[in-house]
């Protein structure tokens, strides 16, 4: 994922969760791009078959359609393919997202509220799943682009059929390591996530990717 800006107006999971979506690779690093050789979607398999389960710390930059910065959030992530995630943004705009590969946690401890989801029900709208996803699915449900250039791969994704929440993932892969997100919504509110300090995880704990529900937290399902 991920990838929020809170808006206590606005309930609805998981247009809430994936209000902020991720900057688009910028015009000049488009320009300088050479494109890749082959189908992209055999060298999509190709790159993400080199990337193991890892941590990382993550910067997610928010900015309106205007290009004007809404918000700044850091945090740390581990990724456990093929769709069991943890995301925790730190405060002041805290939020926790879990994956344990069928269901999905969103927390708002602010709110004191988590939301639970079928994951396969959301699996093709939620750009994350690109992170530990099945590439066959991706295929089948986006149309991918691929081109190389001097900061690695570049991996893009457009739904097939207009999902209303984004236009365009983008994802870059280096050294067997996935190093950035970018995604543009539907309004054209870009975020970009900055993937630093990855470390290749082995036997991540099972516990990590289930979420413990606190005392006196409403629940929506």
């Amino acid at each position: 994922m991920l990838i929020l800006v809170k808006d206590k107006s606005k309930a609805p999971f998981p247009q809430l969760v994936w209000s902020n979506k991720f900057l688009l690779i910028v015009a000049v690093s488009l320009l300088m791009g050479i494109p890749a050789s082959g189908d992209p979607v055999e060298s999509l398999t190709a790159a993400l078959s080199n990337v193991s389960d890892f941590s990382a710390t993550f910067k997610q930059i928010t900015s309106d359609n205007t290009g004007r910065r809404l918000q700044v959030t850091h945090g740390q992530l581990w990724i456990s393919k093929p769709y069991r995630f943890r995301w925790h943004a730190e405060p002041p705009m805290e939020y926790v997202l879990v994956s344990n590969g069928e269901l999905l946690w969103f927390y708002d401890p602010d709110l004191e509220q988590v939301t639970i989801q079928k994951i396969e029900s959301e699996i093709s709208t939620l750009p994350v799943l690109i992170l530990t996803g099945d590439v066959s699915r991706l295929s089948q449900d986006f149309l991918v682009d691929h081109y190389l250039d001097e900061a690695g791969d570049h991996f893009s994704f457009r739904p097939k059929v207009d999902s209303g929440s984004f236009k365009r993932v983008s994802l870059l892969i280096k050294d067997d390591q996935i190093r950035g997100i970018d995604i543009t919504d539907a309004l054209n509110q870009k975020t970009s996530i900055e993937l630093t300090n990855i470390r290749s995880e082995e036997n991540l704990p099972d516990a990590m990717f289930q979420f413990q529900i606190p005392d006196g937290t409403d629940v929506i399902r």
